[in-house]
């Protein structure tokens, strides 16, 4: 599966800003209190957020006509000269867009470096925001799991000059 800019296209830049203080616990908690369900194991020992100074970022959403996979999306953002997101950047994109209407399709997947389970699954977080039927949540999927064209989008980031 080969991503270009023919069937690829950005549908949406998002500023987001990370950094500062808050814990992967903290902001789960604020997560829930707008309303929002997460996965259990989205927790601070399991994707930590280090201190660091804050900065903007942009997220950006990107819908393929072909769908994609992990390794496509690599080799896109390396193409493009776009940045891999973060857990980090999921959880902020989360706190701040996490209930946005705009985005076409359910889930955004944020292809950070994958958390391996003991079981082998390779484990990414997403971002289920626009269908209105479920709730909003933060849940963990397989980074291994071919995504149809139907079912989701992909972030990349493009750091603030």
């Amino acid at each position: 599966m080969t991503l270009t800019d023919n069937n690829c296209r950005l549908i949406g830049t998002y500023a987001v800003k990370i950094g500062g203080t808050i814990t992967t616990d903290e902001m789960v908690a604020i997560w829930k209190e707008l309303g929002g369900s997460t996965n259990d194991y989205i927790t601070q020992e399991c994707y930590p957020l280090e201190p660091h100074p804050e900065e903007e970022v942009d997220i950006l959403i990107f819908d393929t006509d072909s769908g994609f996979d992990e390794e496509s999306v690599l080799e896109y953002l390396t193409a493009s000269h776009l940045e891999r997101p973060t857990h980090e950047h999921a959880l902020r994109f989360a706190e701040r867009h996490g209930k946005t209407r705009d985005i076409p399709k359910w889930t955004v997947y944020f292809y950070h470096e994958a958390t391996p389970e003991p079981n082998g699954t390779r484990l990414i977080i997403c971002v289920c925001c626009c269908f209105p039927r479920f709730s909003h949540k933060l849940q963990l999927l397989g980074a291994d799991w071919p995504i149809t064209k139907d079912a989701g989008v992909f972030a990349a980031v493009r750091r603030r000059k």
